[in-house]
């Protein structure tokens, strides 16, 4: 039984880590967690029969009257789903971006300086050699 509270001490250690990770943009170091990551989750679901995962799960094997089991499985839960949250909208920012990037209509509206540090609109430059 210390060893699966163990286990979860550091898988919640390692979802505070990302968590971290993800808000400064470190992807790289995000990445060098899942590792880690992914070998405790599979040693935990080797010693804990997660039945029901929507309801909190039913444990077996003598974990299931341990409180402290319960509530760090649930506060695993609650990291794992807000670290997928702000991967999701990180993903989207950045879908979002190149879609504005690749947008040949995004070209057509930039606005150019001339010498002088007047705006220049791209669709009068032929208009400007007639002033």
């Amino acid at each position: 039984m210390p060893q699966t509270q163990n286990n979860l001490a550091r898988l919640l250690e390692i979802l505070e880590a990302e968590f971290v990770l993800l808000q400064t943009d470190n992807l790289d170091g995000f990445e060098t967690l899942q590792t880690e990551k992914q070998s405790i989750v599979e040693g935990l679901s080797a010693i804990l029969d997660i039945a029901d995962t929507r309801g909190g799960g039913r444990l077996s094997k003598g974990d299931s009257e341990d409180p402290d089991v319960k509530t760090m499985l649930a506060t695993c839960r609650d990291h794992h789903i807000r670290n997928s949250i702000l991967l999701e909208k990180k993903i989207e920012a950045n879908k979002n971006a190149l879609n504005i990037l690749r947008s040949s209509r995004h070209s057509e509206e930039v606005e150019t300086y001339d010498k002088l540090g007047k705006v220049r609109n791209p669709k009068s430059v032929g208009l400007q050699s007639d002033v």
